[in-house]
């Protein structure tokens, strides 16, 4: 199966992951605000450190928010909706720090 790139529904399924995480898991330190749809993930999307989108198709690596000419693959619909994003996949910025 294909996996799907669309801004706007992989936010939308981290939320709902988020939220069943919580509903899961209530005794965990993260379900206070993860209950809310709030997870580590920028709520837009964009990195805090390379200030890519996540959630496209593709993006560059950036080591040392020095941009490569290498990319790669960025967080799918499905993969959001499945785990619990907790960094970048351009930069592999922690965003549990």
């Amino acid at each position: 199966m294909a996996e799907t790139y669309d801004i706007a529904k992989a936010v939308e399924a981290q939320k709902e992951y988020c939220k069943e995480y919580a509903a899961n898991h209530p005794e965990d330190w993260v379900s206070k605000f993860m209950a809310e749809g709030r997870g580590f993930a920028p709520v837009s999307g964009v990195c805090w450190c390379c200030h890519q989108n996540i959630y496209t198709k593709e993006g560059y690596v950036t080591i040392n928010r020095r941009r490569t000419e290498r990319k790669t693959e960025g967080i799918s619909v499905e993969r959001a909706r499945r785990e619990l994003t907790t960094g970048c996949p351009f930069c592999y910025r922690s965003y549990v720090d």
